[in-house]
């Protein structure tokens, strides 16, 4: 009907009117998807960021997880851009964008101290590290110049008792021969004596003996020169020898103190090898204790700053959640406002229709009832003037059908009222039934959006939450082990370091060990072939002077303390030659026969 199109095309429909008020609410409520998935986005990028390092080969001193200075410096550039990226990866809204940032910069200068305190107390323990070895090697070189010095006064000491023993000895050989030489002078002097003194008995005894010669005193003369001759190249003999046992015995001496001098410097080597380890070893360990203790701080800084960052998101989703809850009813209380003043207007606009319906209606009737009795309306003028000349029966009874006829029609568009108006109220009923229907739907869904959004955020705030922190606590365990595998091959370069020093401090104290052993045989052995060549030289002057060798080897009883020496320095092949009280050219040392190279 007409009715029904015009209410129809002005009167707001359901879906309209929850489509419309959706739309309202969506642009009244602080509650927007735009928020919504910026707090989505922030989580995201939150605890992306805490987990996404600049740099992660970095050294130990600068902390991988620290947001730089240009990124400070990049949302100092604007402060009051609500939209800038800054500000959505922190989570810091329009409102909060001051303190946010004041607090995120609190934060990053907090960080920045400890690192800075970090390295500061590194450095610290790095040069007092430094200092300490230095001190160290600096005490282990003066231990060693020292034990150096001592050995080579020890062995000037030595040399010096060696060639007081040898001038000694040289005095008594010589005193031992003019002692010999007078006591062989005073017995042909005295042998003589006799001889003139008794010639006859002297010529008798000795007449067998002196066959060849006419003077008896030229034949003792001759036969003491032997014997003199004898004594003194036995004499000469075993004191040579005696000399050569001493220079023997005084070699024996210096090797014995040349490999105690090897052996002390090696176990001194040894023991400052033992400390200078013992030393890289606790320096070593200090450091990585003190980078562990570190990190653990730097991890406990970044847990707490990721935590009161959480904390400040969750405080201000809750204070957004409590004041859209607030609005909630103020809200709801305009768009139903709203809606009444729309309904309201169509209730007015539907009366205007059912005036201008009713209008149409009787017109049509009206129409109607003209159609169907043309002189309806001149009987009807007509018949109050008739009234006084009622003279014609038949013009009376067309009167009364006429007026019949009227009162019909006037029912007629009476019920046509009623039933519009009947109707006006059912639609009237019915507009308001539609209206209260969508006030108590908006009510209800409102409601139901504003809970199930505030559900949803904060679950998506804990998921974000518990990822934050998992991400967070995954890359530092991450950072730990790397520090821990880096400590463990920095303990087994510094373990391989050593093991090389002190090989080759054992290759060199080998080496010098058998240097030396070498060195004392071939000193050893240079004396006995000097001390052979002299006592084959002075056998062969022996034999040119035409004296058995066999008669000039032996003990002398003119030589005090002889009867003690053996005959087998003699035949051990061993001579010497006229200058053998001389020391070797060789014979004095130096820091190569006893020191390490």
């Amino acid at each position: 009907t007409i009715s029904e199109t015009v209410v129809s095309s002005v009167t707001p429909t359901k879906s309209d009117l929850i489509k419309g008020e959706t739309e309202s609410f969506s642009r009244f409520s602080t509650t927007s998807h735009n928020d919504s998935g910026m707090i989505t986005e922030t989580s995201r990028i939150a605890s992306v960021e805490i987990n996404s390092p600049a740099d992660t080969s970095t050294s130990v001193g600068h902390f991988a997880t620290l947001k730089t200075t240009q990124m400070m410096r990049g949302l100092s550039l604007e402060p009051d851009a609500s939209n800038s990226a800054a500000a959505v990866a922190l989570g810091f809204t329009q409102q909060g964008y001051g303190r946010g940032m004041a607090n995120w910069r609190d934060q990053m200068n907090e960080l920045k101290r400890l690192r800075n305190q970090h390295n500061k107390h590194l450095k610290q323990v790095e040069d007092k590290n430094k200092v300490e070895e230095e001190s160290l090697k600096s005490r282990l070189n003066r231990d060693y110049e020292a034990t150096k010095l001592a050995m080579r006064k020890e062995f000037m000491r030595l040399e010096e008792i060696h060639a007081a023993e040898i001038e000694k000895e040289r005095k008594r050989a010589m005193s031992v021969e003019s002692k010999l030489a007078r006591q062989l002078e005073t017995e042909t002097k005295s042998e003589l004596k006799s001889a003139k003194k008794s010639p006859l008995g002297s010529f008798s005894s000795h007449d067998s003996d002196s066959s060849g010669h006419s003077n008896p005193l030229e034949a003792i003369r001759k036969r003491r020169h032997d014997v003199s001759t004898l004594e003194t190249r036995k004499t000469k003999r075993l004191l040579l020898t005696q000399l050569q046992d001493i220079e023997m015995e005084q070699l024996r001496q210096y090797i014995r103190l040349q490999q105690k001098a090897a052996e002390e410097i090696t176990s001194l080597l040894l023991r400052q090898h033992t400390e200078l380890e013992n030393l890289e070893i606790n320096q070593l360990k200090r450091i990585q204790d003190l980078r562990i203790n570190q990190l653990q701080s730097q991890h406990e800084a970044e847990m707490e700053n990721l935590h009161q960052y959480f904390k400040r998101i969750e405080v201000g989703l809750q204070k957004r959640h409590c004041e859209e809850t607030k609005n909630l009813p103020k809200y709801l209380k305009q768009k139903e406002l709203q809606i009444r003043k729309q309904f309201r207007d169509a209730a007015r606009i539907q009366k205007k229709q059912f005036k201008l319906l009713r209008e149409e209606r009787l017109k049509a009737a009206r129409r109607t009832s003209e159609l169907g009795s043309s002189p309806f309306s001149g009987a009807s003028e007509s018949c109050p003037s008739s009234g006084l000349i009622s003279s014609n029966p038949n013009n009376c009874s067309d009167s009364v059908d006429l007026q019949g006829q009227f009162v019909i029609h006037l029912q007629d568009e009476r019920q046509i009222l009623e039933n519009l108006k009947l109707e006006e109220k059912r639609k009237q009923a019915d507009l308001e039934a539609q209206y209260n229907k969508s006030i108590s739907e908006l009510h209800e869904r409102q409601n139901d959006k504003v809970e199930t959004t505030h559900a949803r955020e904060n679950k998506e705030f804990k998921e974000s939450r518990l990822e934050g922190v998992k991400i967070l606590s995954n890359f530092q365990e991450k950072q730990r082990r790397d520090m821990l595998k880096q400590h463990q091959r920095q303990r087994e370069d510094l373990e391989n370091r050593i093991r090389a020093r002190k090989e080759s401090l054992e290759a060199a104290m080998k080496k010098n060990a058998e240097s030396t052993k070498e060195e004392s045989r071939r000193k050893t052995r240079r004396l006995m072939e000097r001390h052979a060549e002299a006592l084959r030289a002075f056998d062969i002057e022996t034999a040119n002077l035409g004296i058995d060798n066999a008669a000039v080897v032996g003990a002398s009883a003119r030589v005090p303390g002889s009867s003690g020496v053996s005959g087998g320095s003699s035949s051990s092949s061993t001579s010497f030659s006229s200058s053998s009280g001389q020391r070797p050219s060789d014979w004095r040392h130096s820091r190569a026969e006893f020191l390490p190279s």
